[in-house]
């Protein structure tokens, strides 16, 4: 149970990043951010990106063997509609 991944706040991640990258930029404060938290936001968003890449590799996958079902269907209607011309003739 310790090795399950917690679920993380994407969204005040960036918002937090975000909100330091315009204090730097627009104010030109320095921000009070330790090494433990900015590896930590490298750490979230490196498990989000591997999981976002997981599931979009799975509905590629899972849109491939539509296709690949469609293509097989079709050609299969292709070549009974074929055969009925042949056969008419």
């Amino acid at each position: 149970m310790l090795d399950e991944p917690q679920p993380i706040d994407l969204k005040a991640i960036i918002n937090n990043m975000t909100n330091l990258r315009n204090l730097i930029s627009h104010q030109d404060v320095t921000p009070n951010i330790t090494q433990q938290q900015v590896d930590d936001y490298a750490v979230c968003l490196s498990r989000f990106s591997k999981a976002l890449c997981e599931h979009l590799e799975g509905k590629l996958f899972c849109l491939n063997q539509q296709f690949e079902a469609q293509k097989e269907i079709f050609e299969a209607q292709r070549e009974a509609a074929s055969d009925d011309s042949s056969s008419a003739s």
